[in-house]
């Protein structure tokens, strides 16, 4: 199971893409070259009303599975291994970049794939948005059983399913702004959407 993106201390703390040196980024790679990384990027959190009237942060990212590439074309082009040491923000970069397409690409389908269950466990929109204000706030007590800020009116779930699901949910519309001003303060890489969605079901 992939750690995370490009691990997020990397996105709060640095500007600078991790790009492979003389590679241009609409060729495909060449053997022996070097893959293209997901660069640090502003994430948005989105404010979903929930039943409950409480409003559910969700990322940016994409709100389903994304095509990646085949482990054998990734090791084929840059070495023995290398699928392995991918996230797949760095699949997404490539395949946007015209690096890898048709054959090279597979879509991850629930319930037969790892890499499936991976997306839902770290790139589902909901996920990132609790993951990227739990490391901002540094809450790290609530990896394990979620918990509560309370001057910020912020909840961190843990749902007891797998794969694995949490969320984090602001307590009303009324506390966005407060919560937007404490983001701001600490990163300039995560912003806060101040126009609530509409209803959806409550997770």
């Amino acid at each position: 199971m992939e750690v995370d993106m490009i691990t997020r201390r990397e996105l709060f703390k640095t500007s600078t893409a991790v790009v492979a040196a003389g590679v241009a980024q609409t060729a495909e790679p060449a053997r022996g070259s070097v893959p293209l990384r997901a660069e640090p990027r502003v994430r948005w959190l989105h404010p979903i009303r929930t039943a409950d009237n409480r409003l559910l942060l969700r990322g940016d990212g994409p709100i389903e599975p994304q095509p990646l590439i085949r482990p054998e074309v990734l090791d084929a082009a840059f070495g023995v291994g290398t699928h392995a040491l991918l996230v797949q923000p760095d699949h997404w970069r490539m395949i946007e970049a015209g690096w890898f397409y048709g054959d090279d690409l597979f879509l991850p389908q629930a319930r037969t794939d790892a890499d499936h269950e991976n997306w839902m466990s770290f790139h589902r929109p909901e996920v990132e948005a609790h993951d990227m204000l739990l490391e901002l706030f540094g809450m790290r007590d609530f990896w394990l059983f979620g918990g509560r800020m309370e001057a910020l009116g912020l909840t961190f779930e843990r749902h007891p399913t797998r794969p694995r699901f949490v969320t984090v949910k602001l307590d009303q519309e009324g506390l966005l702004s407060g919560l937007t001003t404490a983001v701001s303060g600490l990163t300039d890489w995560i912003k806060i959407d101040q126009v609530v969605r509409p209803e959806v079901r409550d997770v």
